[in-house]
């Protein structure tokens, strides 16, 4: 899952990648029956704010001419 987007209307919805996105009334039905698993949800969003983060760090450093630290 994604980080949350909020609509032109104000609905929050989450991405599934490409293909799909749930709105929040959707994916909390999913977590109270089960189908969705909560720990999974989070590793997943925290690999991609982990991503987004090394990819920002690094871009600021090239753009002062500095070779990137992180590997």
């Amino acid at each position: 899952m994604g980080f949350p987007m909020q609509t032109a209307d104000g609905e929050i919805i989450f991405s599934g990648g490409e293909v799909f996105t749930l709105t929040a009334d959707q994916m909390l039905e999913l977590l109270e029956r089960g189908e969705l698993n909560a720990e999974g949800v989070r590793r997943s969003v925290e690999a991609q704010a982990f991503a987004a983060i090394r990819f920002h760090l690094g871009q600021d450093h090239l753009q002062a001419g500095c070779r990137s630290i992180i590997p």
